[in-house]
């Protein structure tokens, strides 16, 4: 497999002595003065890769050196120390720089252009790293991609994100921007260890946190088993830690490589609950209707497409035959408020439980549904993701009135 290295770096750029200021102790008196140091909040030991912040005195072996930031002064040194009673001189020392001395984000600053935001955040997924870098940083990728597959020994391939989602699978177009093009990817989480292709399902590592604390929700409402539907299922990363909890699984997705995944990781993480997986390829909405017109006794409906899984909810209307269970509903939507509204999480809530409602019952309605929202993540400055759970009341889905 072909790397890809478009990067055309000029290394001497990195090239370079900096100036710091090291205190000079005996070796024994160094964990109690660096103590010290450290105790002032305006003082800092050098941060630069392949740089011991401490390290012998080379004009006396029975002295360590404590190297201190760039930033730091004599006088806050002086400040710290002196009331330690410890020996110790201040002088200045050179550290010769290179390309090796510079993490990510130092080799970034001295390599792209001044005032250029530095693209720091990013996602890991395996073996691979998936950054949005900006238009900005266009004539910059490939270099930014070498500088990152250096400085990430564990990351061999580096894509970037070329537009938005704009299919119905939720994968966006990307380019291998550094590293080998080898998208099949294998990742932990909570236990468990999901194989999939990045280039052809959706996948989002930050979300682990969440896959695990539903799965528990679940499992303590319902310690025996309970029967889920996973509308959206993905690869499984909701499906298998409940088929693990002893849960009765229904797993679907309109994306026939997710489906396939799905299958693949409960294979390999629950070989024992295969038959309590019942894996679907299809639409959620026409799933859904199946699934209550066979009176499969389902718990819980989780729905994680954040931009409509609110338009699904009203499918629960009128649906049920009087005295058939109602599920639990767990739904994940977007929720935008405006720039200059508080960014309080109970803002957000609001809109999500409104988003749902609106769908649920119409947004002039009557109705009372018991409805419980908790922020997610951060989405955007102006966007969360929001989960909103509610059971289906008897009101509507024994109505006579039916959805689509």
């Amino acid at each position: 497999m072909e790397v890809v290295d478009k990067s055309d770096i000029a290394y001497s750029i990195f090239n370079a002595n900096l100036d710091v200021l090291a205190v000079i102790v005996d070796k024994k008196d160094t964990a109690k003065a660096k103590k010290a140091l450290l105790s002032n909040k305006t003082l800092k030991l050098i941060h630069r890769v392949n740089v011991p912040p401490i390290r012998p005195d080379e004009k006396d072996i029975t002295k360590n050196q404590i190297l201190m930031s760039k930033e730091s002064t004599e006088e806050a040194i002086n400040a710290a120390m002196e009331p330690m009673g410890i020996t110790f001189t201040v002088s200045k020392r050179t550290v010769a720089l290179d390309y090796s001395k510079h993490d990510y984000k130092q080799a970034l600053k001295k390599l792209l252009p001044a005032g250029l935001e530095l693209p720091l955040s990013f996602e890991t997924v395996g073996h691979l790293a998936h950054v949005n870098l900006l238009d900005a940083h266009g004539p910059h990728r490939f270099n930014i991609a070498k500088v990152f597959l250096d400085k990430h020994p564990k990351i061999t391939t580096v894509v970037n994100k070329t537009s938005e989602i704009s299919n119905e699978f939720r994968v966006f177009p990307m380019e291998v921007i550094g590293g080998r093009p080898d998208f099949g990817v294998a990742v932990k989480e909570g236990g468990c260890t999901f194989q999939l292709d990045f280039s052809k399902v959706y996948w989002n590592s930050r979300l682990g946190t969440e896959h695990q604390r539903l799965a528990g929700e679940i499992t303590a409402r319902s310690p025996g088993k309970a029967v889920v539907a996973d509308l959206f299922c993905g690869v499984g990363p909701f499906v298998v830690p409940l088929l693990k909890a002893g849960h009765e699984v229904y797993g679907n997705d309109l994306n026939p490589d997710s489906v396939s995944y799905m299958e693949i990781n409960a294979k390999k993480n629950a070989p024992e609950a295969l038959g309590r997986l019942h894996p679907h390829l299809g639409d959620a909405r026409a799933y859904m209707k199946e699934l209550i017109a066979q009176r499969v006794p389902v718990t819980d409906v989780i729905m994680n497409l954040p931009a409509l899984s609110h338009k699904f909810v009203d499918v629960h209307v009128g649906a049920y035959q009087r005295g058939d269970p109602l599920p639990v509903i767990h739904a994940y939507v977007f929720a935008n408020i405006e720039a200059d509204d508080p960014h309080t999480d109970e803002n957000f809530q609001r809109v999500a439980i409104d988003l749902v409602t609106a769908e649920l019952v119409g947004s002039d309605s009557t109705e009372s549904v018991d409805m419980t929202a908790r922020v997610i993540r951060d989405v955007a400055p102006n966007k969360r993701m929001v989960l909103v759970e509610f059971m289906v009341p008897c009101g509507v889905g024994y109505s006579n009135k039916r959805a689509e």
